[in-house]
């Protein structure tokens, strides 16, 4: 009995001992601990390249969208890959990006680019994991559009023109062949906004005009007197002096404010409100 109680008591001591608990946990959990740091860094690599991604998907699409009344049919698809593999960087080496989507609207001016791109692992290997795919979504409008178009109205535009009939007929036609292209069918568009402004001395802006506030009725501008020898009335009295005759709405250039305040002004560089 006394052999056998030696061996007996070691084991029970053996078993209740709690020494070297700690080494003996972290054994078993190194294993996953490092499996669990390298999906994160794979995972970390894979939203980093997402990001990427997405600035190149952002930029193809503001591109597109800037071309979007003028690009050829068929070559959305491949001008959005250019656009994105150029603010790609480096990273379409390790993960080339392709693209799953590249729209034009036209009458909308706007793009829209679905793009994707498989990173590829280094850790998740052992759980059997070769790549981590990405994709990015990119929806942009063109910017509002503002075209101020000066057309000379003035005499000479009476004159024949190389090709034939008179030079205002040819502005017309080229006026409109310029607004058929940004508007097409439609009267409107919520992108683009467009000024005429004649270029001559003086425009019609109908006879129901000549009670606006914006017309010098009072001759505070000096050229309301100008061209006549009676410099002590203006120009609409002189001309409600006139028999069987109505203002047919023509009027020259209108002062600036600082032109018209007070006391009629000799400054130079100042219109008449007529």
């Amino acid at each position: 009995m006394g052999a056998l109680a030696l061996p007996l008591q070691l084991i029970k001591r053996l078993a209740a001992s709690r020494r070297g608990n700690v080494a003996m946990m972290f054994g078993l959990a190194a294993v996953p601990l490092a499996m669990a740091v390298g999906m994160g860094i794979d995972i970390t690599n894979a939203m980093r390249v997402r990001m990427s991604l997405q600035d190149a998907t952002d930029s193809a699409a503001l591109a597109l969208a800037r071309q979007a009344q003028t690009l050829p049919p068929g070559q959305a698809q491949q001008l959005a890959l250019d656009y994105v593999n150029a603010s790609y960087g480096n990273y379409g080496s390790m993960a080339p990006v392709s693209i799953t989507n590249a729209a034009v609207d036209g009458e909308t001016i706007t793009a829209t680019v679905d793009t994707k791109a498989a990173v590829p692992v280094f850790f998740s290997r052992l759980f059997g994991v070769s790549t981590i795919p990405v994709t990015s979504h990119a929806v942009a409008r063109g910017l509002q559009v503002e075209i101020a178009m000066v057309l000379d109205t003035s005499g000479s535009m009476a004159q024949a023109a190389g090709s034939g009939g008179a030079k205002i007929a040819a502005l017309k036609d080229a006026a409109d062949q310029f607004l058929d292209s940004l508007y097409g069918d439609d009267v409107a568009s919520p992108r683009v906004s467009v000024s005429i402004t004649p270029f001559a001395s003086s425009v019609n802006i109908g006879p129901g005009q000549r009670d606006k506030g914006f017309m010098d009725m009072a001759g505070r501008s000096s050229l309301a007197y100008a061209d006549f020898n009676d410099q002590s009335r203006t120009r609409w009295q002189l001309f409600d002096d006139l028999n069987n005759s109505s203002w047919a709405g023509c009027v020259i250039s209108r002062p600036p404010r600082s032109c018209c305040s007070g006391r009629r002004t000799t400054a130079s560089g100042c219109g008449s409100g007529r």
